[in-house]
């Protein structure tokens, strides 16, 4: 059987601490569509931060589409631990800004690991609870572009098609609800 956020070994104990925690507040998520394969851990020599990814059911794989939540825990710095959240791309941490409030920062607290665990656990719930629609914009009937975003916001989590054709076109044709499920 798969556990919560397997991969990677944790590099400390505090990294251990905090991976224990998460997976004891993931196992009570009562999420239909999420299953512990959509979880995982990264913890490679060359990257600082521990990162925990989970994979959001019923978005596609489409390029530039922020389709991961992402947490990236810094245990090994000379401050207190932190940890910073973001809906993510291929890419570790490019779409992480500390001021925007779709993200999430925690830094200075004193932490054996468990609290910001929760706090990560907390956030990621949260976020894979709200709701995700796609716009899609009609030529003819044929689809020429989408924007994914986050229905409570409007944050846009990516785009697919003619950028120039969509800003011509002003509103989306159709709005579909694609998560969560």
């Amino acid at each position: 059987m798969t556990e919560w956020f397997e991969g990677d070994a944790s590099r400390n104990d505090l990294e251990s601490a905090f991976v224990r925690r998460l997976r004891e507040e993931a196992s009570s998520w009562q999420l239909p569509d999420l299953s512990p394969t959509d979880t995982s851990v990264v913890a490679a020599r060359t990257l600082v931060p521990l990162v925990i990814e989970v994979d959001v059911p019923g978005l596609p794989q489409v390029a530039n589409l922020c389709r991961t939540l992402r947490i990236g825990f810094w245990s090994t710095t000379r401050r207190a631990p932190a940890i910073e959240g973001e809906w993510g791309d291929a890419y570790f941490f490019d779409n992480y800004n500390g001021n925007d409030p779709e993200c999430l920062t925690v830094r200075g607290i004193d932490s054996n690991g468990d609290d910001l665990a929760s706090m990560s656990a907390h956030w990621l719930l949260k976020q894979l609870r709200r709701n995700v629609e796609r716009e899609d914009w009609l030529s003819h009937g044929e689809l020429f572009a989408s924007r994914w975003r986050l229905a409570d916001t409007g944050h846009v989590l990516g785009k697919q098609g003619s950028w120039l054709r969509r800003r011509i076109a002003g509103k989306p044709d159709r709005v579909i609800p694609v998560r969560p499920s």
